[in-house]
């Protein structure tokens, strides 16, 4: 009796504790707040919602929003320069406006996938058109955007709507909808088919119908099939019939335009606009496919959202985009207004980004400043450091050993984050950086042969300037003629006090006369001739 006690109380308490869990997750959700223990200052990779805490950006932005006819706004910048945060500060700073966030991270264009499939099987030659064409990918393109569109809703915000989601019906419903679907059809028989009613249950449909009840049940009975016709005809609205033959039996669906998920379900969006009160929304990641026509349709879009006479408000088009996505002026035409991103961090700041993310490390000697100062040139990115920092202190607890050297961990951590394909291959032995320290010692072998190579050619040439000789005076004064032309790049001099200044050429230095003039310090002016004249 006393074990069965104590497992209901078990249960109970983790009952308890998995709600409090569920109302802590949800009240850190709703009001973006944590207390979460972090000793080891870890941070996650999500947009920061403080990074514009001056509003350097949000002010021109609102200026933008609040100007009429302006339905399509760039946010513009490189890769990482902040626009996701920028975002995410300026939605929690103006909750006046309603916003709708459109994000297509999870795909992949044709070139990176040709790439990951080039990186993993180097021996396999891929075409990206052959494996999914640019049709194809608008269609994908449009279909996520279409998605994102009604599966944030309920049901019941778009019911009109024919995209369904599946969801879950409680067994209680389901019982309800069995009674009331009972009660229908057993007051039907008991009505319109009283002797088969009679013979079916033996009961006198005579005497069910005149007791005082009758009145209510037949109230009841007609609210429950109002109910269920109106159901029906819910169901039959969202169905399209292009063609409906009597003699034949046949009904036809309607046919729609393939040539664009978007422009097919035009009605959808439309009346998703109509009974959802968005009129900001935000497009991410869509220039990665380098491809300016889902911009063009998505600008077609905009203006039959803000012309249509059933939405009455505008709905402004708010896209995060690189700058060289557009070439030329050609953005200054899409684009209404045009937002510039400055990157937060660059090759010449993200030193002091790093030193001040490892400074507890630098201060207890485990990292090597100098070492952080050389690596920083390469780091550009601000989640790019974080997943750093946040995987070096993962490996450093794990791996905490005397023998190993944190900066070295570090710089493990940094090529894992810039060739991740290669730091998976050293778990199976493979890949540059095992080849690499595998071969060590025959690398070390061949630049020890290479540097006694290159040092007997030395001692040879060394040798051979030793043992030259000069066969005549001739010889030594053209030696000295070489030396001179090195210097002074010229071929013609004068002697100031010699000859009334003639010129002589720097070959007849071989002459006695003239050699003996010039070691005695004789002043010298040298001089180059080009077409007849000095310099």
């Amino acid at each position: 009796m006393k074990s069965r006690d104590k497992t209901v109380i078990d249960k109970f308490i983790l009952f308890a504790l998995s709600k409090l869990n569920q109302w802590n997750l949800y009240r850190v959700k709703k009001y973006n707040i944590s207390t979460v223990d972090n000793p080891n200052n870890y941070e996650v990779l999500l947009p920061n919602v403080d990074s514009d805490e001056k509003d350097y950006y949000s002010e021109p932005l609102k200026v933008a929003l609040n100007t009429p006819n302006v339905n399509s706004i760039a946010i513009t910048g490189p890769y990482g320069s902040g626009k996701s945060s920028f975002l995410e500060s300026f939605k929690k700073k103006n909750a006046e406006w309603s916003y709708l966030p459109i994000s297509l991270a999870t795909f992949k264009n044709q070139e990176e996938e040709t790439e990951d499939i080039e990186q993993e099987n180097p021996n396999t030659s891929s075409n990206p058109t052959e494996d999914k064409s640019k049709f194809e990918l608008h269609q994908d393109i449009e279909r996520s955007i279409l998605q994102q569109f009604f599966y944030r809703e309920r049901d019941d915000d778009v019911q009109y709507s024919r995209f369904k989601k599946i969801h879950n019906i409680k067994k209680k419903l389901i019982w309800i909808h069995t009674l009331l679907v009972s009660f229908v059809v057993f007051y039907s028989f008991l009505i319109y088919r009283p002797e088969k009613f009679k013979k079916l249950f033996l009961l006198n449909p005579l005497e069910l119908l005149d007791t005082n009840y009758h009145k209510y049940l037949t109230i009841v009975f007609v609210g429950i099939t109002i109910f269920y016709l109106y159901k029906l005809f819910h169901y039959l609205q969202n169905i399209q019939i292009s063609k409906f033959n009597f003699k034949k039996g046949e009904i036809s669906l309607a046919k729609q335009d393939k040539a664009s998920i978007l422009n097919e379900h035009l009605d959808e969006i439309l009346y998703f606009f109509e009974v959802t009160s968005y009129n900001i929304v935000f497009f991410e990641d869509i220039d990665r496919f380098d491809d300016t026509e889902i911009f063009i349709k998505l600008r077609e879009l905009n203006n039959l959202i803000n012309n249509s006479k059933q939405i009455d408000r505008r709905v402004v088009f708010v896209y995060a985009i690189r700058d060289n996505m557009f070439i030329d002026k050609e953005r200054t035409k899409f684009f209404d207004f045009i937002l510039p991103i400055i990157p937060y961090i660059n090759p010449s700041n993200s030193e002091m980004k790093l030193l001040e993310k490892f400074k507890q490390e630098i201060k207890d000697k485990k990292i090597d400043e100098t070492f952080l100062s050389q690596v920083s040139l390469y780091i550009d990115d601000m989640r790019l450091l974080l997943n750093i920092y946040n995987e070096y202190m993962v490996y450093k607890k794990n791996l905490d050993s005397d023998k190993l050297k944190h900066t070295h961990i570090l710089a493990l951590i940094i090529c894992k984050n810039f060739y991740p394909l290669e730091f998976a291959k050293l778990h199976t032995r493979e890949g540059i950086i095992y080849n690499l320290f595998a071969n060590k010692s025959l690398y070390i072998k061949e630049k020890i042969e290479e540097y006694n190579e290159n040092k007997k050619k030395i001692i040879e040439h060394i040798e051979h300037i030793k043992n030259e000789e000069l066969n005549s005076l001739e010889e030594l004064r053209s030696l000295y003629i070489g030396e001179f032309i090195k210097l002074s790049g010229n071929t013609y001099f004068k002697l100031e006090n010699y000859n009334r200044g003639r010129e002589y050429k720097i070959n007849q230095l071989t002459f006695d006369e003239i050699f003996e003039i010039c070691t005695n310090n004789q002043e010298a002016y040298t001089y180059q001739k080009y077409d007849n004249s000095n310099y």
